[in-house]
């Protein structure tokens, strides 16, 4: 499991004046990213020139967050399949300990060089689903 905080920036409230579930998917995009540069990787290269491709976003929207909230993300690599893994999340306000969203993707690795779909690199298994 990856932790991060990330605070809410004012392009993330919408009319509403809050944090809309589409904002909350940023956040968590947000949050894998730093969890794959911390390993030396990105979404273009998990290992063997091998990336991978978003193929499905939940998000459930729980609680309000406003700008300034400090959130902490929780992200957890899981259900590696032949040819996809999926990330959850848990979002949680620093402060109240509050749980504001809840999330799942599901990515297909890609071959961007083949430009087809791949089995998933070595270094991306060992570092995330064996850790």
């Amino acid at each position: 499991m990856f932790s991060t905080e990330i605070a809410v920036t004012i392009d993330q409230i919408n009319y509403g004046g809050h944090v809309g579930v589409d904002a909350y998917l940023a956040i968590v995009h947000e949050a894998r990213m730093r969890w794959l540069k911390l390993h030396n990787m990105s979404e273009f290269n998990l290992g063997d020139n091998i990336g991978y491709v978003i193929t499905k976003a939940t998000m459930r929207y729980k609680a309000q967050s406003f700008y300034g909230d400090v959130l902490i993300v929780e992200c957890t690599c899981e259900n590696l399949q032949k040819k996809t893994v999926d990330f959850s999340y848990k979002v949680v306000k620093r402060d109240s300990g509050q749980v504001v969203a809840l999330g799942v993707t599901t990515h297909a690795f890609f071959n961007l060089e083949l430009n087809k779909i791949s089995d998933p690199p070595r270094a991306f298994v060992s570092r995330f689903i064996e850790e």
